[in-house]
């Protein structure tokens, strides 16, 4: 098995409803999205996927400069709401789709993975 490793960075603000803590108030983060796409087989080029096309897809799904209670319509969009809804896109266009992480900074990050 191959798996295919593409990473994007999007900057966008939200905030967390009924949160004791301080991210109950709106912040922004510089999010970091890891995509991980896994092939049996390379095609006639030797490549598991076109990763300029991968590339541009994910960018249409990233939220870039939004704030993310208002995009979403959730009150709480969190690393992981985040990861799951990325991945069910990505999904759509390849199903070669393994994986998606997101992190929220530098220390924290969630995964969604389908089975």
């Amino acid at each position: 098995m191959y798996t295919t490793i593409v990473e994007e960075e999007f900057d966008a603000a939200h905030l967390l409803a009924d949160y004791l803590g301080k991210c109950k108030d709106l912040h922004g983060h510089t999010w970091k999205v890891r995509v991980e796409l896994e092939f049996r087989d390379l095609d006639d080029k030797n490549m598991t996927v076109d990763s300029e096309e991968l590339r541009k897809v994910l960018k249409e799904f990233l939220p870039d400069h939004q704030f993310l209670n208002e995009f979403y319509k959730s009150r709480n969009p969190t690393c992981e709401f985040l990861a799951r809804i990325i991945y069910s896109k990505l999904r759509g266009r390849y199903a070669e789709v393994k994986k998606v992480t997101i992190w929220e900074g530098r220390k924290l990050a969630a995964s969604f993975e389908g089975r």
